[in-house]
């Protein structure tokens, strides 16, 4: 829930940070979904991401959201990205009103990863979601630059062609 957290969360609200790599098919829509509707009910939301399929931007243009990627070389396709896939709650979270939990795995948010072989892990610590929401805090501050298209050298079809996916 939005509202009401206690010892958790900022000024009342419910705080989630979100550093996801790839939000991709009908998987990522559903997703981003609720994190739209999590904004829109009053959350504290930040997300960081590479890679959002195009009807998932349309779906998060209005929530506070940072792309990490950047084409070092001016080749168009990127090189440096966020990998990080974590989540971090703060505050009212079910029936609980001071709740601070951490979701981290290697799944990104797409119909692949509901069949591929991933991890992941749930921490129930204050501390860990913390240090989790600070540093995707970090993250969301930083802007990176790509470089300029060198000239001759033809776009290609897919930038995020050298992301794991």
């Amino acid at each position: 829930r939005s509202h009401g957290a206690r010892g958790a969360g900022i000024n009342g609200r419910t705080s989630v940070r979100i550093a996801q790599d790839v939000i991709l098919g009908d998987r990522g829509i559903r997703i981003a979904r609720k994190i739209r509707s999590l904004h829109r009910h009053g959350c504290n939301v930040r997300l960081v991401y590479s890679q959002l399929g195009g009807k998932i931007w349309k779906i998060l243009r209005n929530v506070p959201r940072n792309h990490l990627v950047r084409d070092r070389d001016g080749d168009g396709a990127y090189d440096v990205y966020l990998h990080m896939k974590a989540m971090a709650i703060s505050g009212h979270y079910g029936s609980r009103r001071g709740v601070r939990i951490v979701y981290q795995g290697s799944e990104n948010w797409s119909g692949l990863a509901r069949i591929s072989d991933e991890q992941g892990l749930i921490i129930k610590r204050a501390g860990a979601e913390r240090k989790y929401g600070r540093q995707i805090n970090k993250l969301f501050r930083i802007h990176l630059a790509s470089a300029r298209m060198r000239p001759g050298v033809a776009p290609v079809d897919d930038p995020y062609m050298n992301m794991e996916r």
